[in-house]
């Protein structure tokens, strides 16, 4: 959740190897890079087992790729929807990464292009212009549910962009490709569309 992975491989050799490693096709920071591997062989009955350790600790973390929009919480939390690599990233006012949403295949929340955000009180919702909806999650990224649905006719999307909130919680939506606004109410159902 913080950008930071765990990754498990198993080595046939001892000696000097070159992980490389990539997500949504473009290599993590610090990939590749080298580990020294170092084992040992114990014989148990017929069975040989290999048990080796790694003697470089190497940390992985995912830098912004390709940053779309930000949203900045009332509480200071800045929020960046991230199309490369397909997730939100959460900093704190200095910059400092807090945790990631939607990046892996475990993930809570999983975005097919993350564009647009708003933010007010526990919630955010995000536009994902390639699944054409709306995601509406707590701010620590549990899903809570989708709306909207691919089309042409009023309150379908076709590749929506931005959002926002207005004073009322109407969730107010770029429907891009439909060339017109959607309106929504705070539980997705669709209000009107401004031309």
């Amino acid at each position: 959740r913080d950008g930071t992975y765990t990754i498990v491989f198993t080595p046939l050799t001892n000696g000097l190897h070159q992980l490389c490693i990539t997500m949504n096709g473009q290599h993590v920071h610090n990939s590749p890079c080298d580990v020294e591997v170092k084992g040992m062989r114990t014989k148990r009955g017929r069975k040989v087992t290999r048990n080796y350790n790694a003697v470089k600790n190497v940390q992985l973390t995912m830098p912004i790729s390709f940053p779309w929009q930000v949203g900045i919480h009332d509480n200071g939390t800045i929020y960046i929807t991230d199309i490369g690599n397909l997730c939100i990233h959460a900093l704190d006012p200095l910059g400092n990464k807090k945790m990631v949403i939607g990046c892996t295949s475990t993930a809570k929340a999983q975005f097919n292009s993350p564009r647009g955000i708003a933010l007010k009180g526990e919630v955010m919702y995000v536009t994902d212009s390639y699944d054409h909806c709306v995601h509406k999650l707590t701010l620590k990224g549990d899903l809570l549910f989708t709306f909207g649905k691919h089309g042409m006719a009023e309150g379908q999307l076709n590749v929506p962009m931005g959002i926002c909130l207005d004073a009322e919680d109407r969730v107010i939506v770029a429907n891009s490709h439909n060339h017109r606004i959607e309106v929504f109410d705070s539980a997705g159902t669709f209000s009107h569309s401004i031309a």
